[in-house]
């Protein structure tokens, strides 16, 4: 097959043209009408959901598709972690126990410090100047002496004198106790308000991925973009893993295999400078996974590309992972990307409305690597052999 000849094309979108190269729609849903239909006449329930592919990593918040069952002695596995077990706790059960746990720390005091008013005989002692509690006569008064010790109020009505030793160890213990447990709460909270999670939402990723050839060379493609301008990660890096389903040679059956894929690691492509929306490219070559795949099989396979970016943001200093994936149907082949970046004469401007759109080039390479290299070999590089997925 010939070589790409980079020519101005009619621009297209994905939402709406489809890939000329591609079975359209309408046939594909056709063709997915029957085989479900098939499969409720020939398979069973459990058959049938076995087929139904699954994506590993959600498109649009890039989280993990993944459960967890059978785990022994969970609960106590996260109380022994129970600071990023709090931390990860939606905000409403995070305020909610903070809350609950200033008010039974001021009652449990509360408590001790009327114990130890039934113990100095506080109560009956009419003498003033022999009492240890100064002004407190009932729980009430010895919650809000609490209270006041544990958030350093200080009214300066309920006191402790100095005729009783033990009260003054407990509120030494009050104090000391309330400096540690108002500490963790803080950490807790700052922890939280700083977290990455909502850094991820001004990363943009493009809806659908593109393989086409690039200075003769047949790349999986696919664009990342930040929406801050003026504040960028540091370090960034990208990695990019192609997810599939193996066999072993002994019938071992491996649902969920990362399999890399080298997007310029050795050059340093890897290593990224976010400022304007950028193309990662994956070169298609003996070492990759998609060594045989072709414009033809593409529709038929199953299996899941995931890319994965890494960086530090630079107001708060923590790392930030951004994650997407694409499936064969968000593939586009023999498209690339429209140019979404302008220059002028004072700066260049960004149109982030061309982000995710595609033009298909007039001469493309339709036949898989390993065919154009004469080798029509079903094997993979490797080790397992690499079969369809329930992705």
């Amino acid at each position: 097959m010939g070589e790409t000849t980079h020519q101005q094309a009619v621009v297209r979108h994905p939402m709406n043209e489809l890939n000329s190269v591609f079975t359209t729609d309408s046939e594909l849903e056709s063709q997915g009408n029957n085989s479900m239909s098939h499969l409720s006449q020939n398979s069973s329930p459990d058959k049938e959901l076995n087929k139904k592919r699954v994506r590993l990593c959600r498109k649009q918040t890039g989280k993990l598709n993944t459960r967890f069952k059978n785990i022994s002695q969970k609960n106590a596995r996260l109380v022994k972690d129970i600071f990023v077990t709090v931390v990860d706790l939606q905000w409403r059960y995070l305020i909610f126990i903070s809350t609950l746990s200033f008010f039974l720390t001021w009652t449990g005091f509360g408590l001790v410090y009327y114990a130890l008013m039934w113990i100095t005989d506080d109560f009956d002692n009419q003498d003033a100047s022999q009492k240890c509690f100064a002004n407190i006569k009932d729980f009430p008064g010895a919650l809000l002496f609490s209270l006041e010790t544990q958030t350093t109020i200080g009214y300066g009505y309920r006191t402790l004198s100095e005729n009783c030793p033990l009260p003054i160890i407990v509120l030494c213990i009050h104090s000391i106790f309330s400096v540690f447990f108002e500490s963790v709460l803080i950490a807790m909270t700052l922890a939280k308000i700083v977290r990455s999670n909502k850094r991820k939402s001004t990363i943009v990723f493009s809806k659908y991925a593109c393989i086409a050839m690039y200075n003769s060379q047949l790349c999986f493609m696919c664009r990342l973009g930040d929406l801050r301008g003026n504040s960028n990660m540091f370090e960034a890096h990208v990695r990019m893993y192609f997810v599939h389903e193996t066999h072993t040679q002994e019938g071992e059956v491996i649902p969920v295999t990362f399999t890399d894929m080298d997007v310029g690691f050795d050059q340093g492509r890897d290593r990224l400078m976010v400022i304007t929306p950028m193309i990662i490219r994956h070169v298609i070559n003996c070492k990759s996974p998609l060594y045989h795949i072709s414009a033809h099989n593409l529709p038929s396979q199953s299996f899941e590309v995931l890319l994965v970016l890494e960086g530090n943001i630079e107001q708060i200093g923590v790392t930030a992972q951004c994650r997407t994936s694409y499936t064969p149907d968000e593939i586009y082949w023999g498209h690339y990307f429209q140019n979404c970046i302008e220059r002028r004469s004072t700066h260049y401007m960004v149109n982030y409305a061309l982000f995710d759109s595609v033009y298909q080039g007039e001469s493309q390479q339709l036949c898989s690597v390993s065919e154009k290299e004469g080798n029509d070999s079903s094997e993979t590089p490797q080790e397992d052999t690499v079969v369809k997925t329930s992705f």
